[in-house]
């Protein structure tokens, strides 16, 4: 059986996500991106059982454009990265900087609601790694592909998650870009 009942937390934060429904758990692909195990998420998700204190968020991830991404609303207000509704963008005003394979991406108008980060740069189906800096420090339980109440997935592979709980400076994103 290669499903994922838990993704554990290596940082000895205890921030383990999980999901207990076999049938939303993602599985262990047998490809290797870099030596690090990749996980699939076909319309499965996994949650923290806890609260994660968030700020700056690294992933290395393959994620297509048709649902969530990751969602941190239950603490974080506009928190969520999602395809909702055939929008062009929802990325939630929580994130102050995006940055994707080493560029930092711009809010552009994307139609008559406001400016927006575009979600195809973000969740394009392919190998990328993605650098998401919030607007300050906060926690809320963490959603990886899919939204925070389990109603709605999304599809796609990550191979590595950080999660930090402060702003890193230019020479730590380097660090981690490596």
């Amino acid at each position: 059986n290669n499903k994922i009942f838990e993704w554990v937390d290596i940082s000895g934060k205890e921030n383990h996500t999980i999901q207990p429904d076999e049938e939303k758990q993602p599985t262990i692909d047998d490809t290797k991106l870099n030596n690090l195990t990749v996980s699939k998420y076909m319309e499965q998700g996994l949650d923290s059982e806890n609260s994660v204190t968030s700020n700056t968020i690294f992933v290395v991830h393959k994620s297509r454009k048709d649902s969530y991404f990751l969602d941190l609303r239950q603490g974080i207000p506009a928190s969520a990265i999602l395809r909702w509704n055939n929008h062009p963008a929802d990325i939630g005003s929580y994130w102050e900087t995006i940055n994707v394979n080493g560029n930092n991406l711009q809010r552009s108008l994307i139609d008559e609601t406001g400016d927006f980060y575009d979600i195809e740069d973000i969740m394009s189906n392919t190998w990328q790694i993605t650098i998401l800096e919030g607007t300050q420090t906060d926690s809320g339980k963490l959603s990886i592909h899919n939204r925070y109440n389990d109603v709605s997935f999304g599809q796609g592979s990550i191979a590595e998650m950080i999660v930090y709980d402060t702003d890193l400076n230019e020479a730590n994103k380097q660090t981690i870009r490596k």
